[in-house]
């Protein structure tokens, strides 16, 4: 997922692209704040170059999980639109996901009520009324760089593989 920025304030969350095509957008806040079409279309081409080449290099030869009737938890760093993790839950509806769970450390009361008309479950650990920013809830709020991302799913893959071939037995 790419979250779509203000042209102005690239934080303020305006919309949101994932995967497969995936597009939501907060009509009445472009509205509102008078953004044009043709002033979104540059980021959004951006992001969606952005969404396919980290698709790329964090699966590299591996296929994407089939997630038809399995059970998913989205986990977001928070919501202030929600928009971001609007456009995950989008594209995990569009895959098949049979029960959809977000999982947030803080969120706005607002964002998490309309949240939970698209989620299943929605879990935030803090809803302070008065939200800012996300960052502001965080010590160290630097982004994930793709080498740990990498890095991270590489672990996991191995994870399943070593549990999936079961305990190791001793030699006899």
């Amino acid at each position: 997922m790419r979250k779509i920025g203000c042209p102005w304030h690239p934080e303020l969350g305006v919309g949101a692209l994932a995967e497969g095509g995936i597009r939501v957008i907060h009509e009445r806040l472009i509205h509102d704040l008078g953004i044009e079409a043709a002033e979104l279309e540059p980021i959004i081409e951006r992001e969606q170059a952005e969404i396919e080449r980290r698709a790329r290099l964090y699966r590299g030869s591996e296929p994407a999980l089939l997630l038809a009737g399995r059970v998913v938890i989205v986990v977001d760093d928070g919501l202030a639109t929600g928009y971001t993790a609007r456009a995950a839950i989008a594209a995990l509806r569009h895959q098949g996901a049979r029960r959809i769970a977000l999982a947030v450390p803080v969120a706005s009361p607002a964002t998490i009520a309309e949240m939970g008309a698209i989620a299943d479950e929605v879990v935030a650990l803090l809803a302070p009324e008065s939200l800012v920013a996300i960052g502001l809830f965080y010590d160290d709020f630097r982004q994930t760089t793709d080498d740990e991302v990498v890095a991270l799913l590489a672990g996991a893959r191995r994870s399943v593989v070593e549990q999936s071939a079961g305990p190791s037995r001793p030699a006899e």
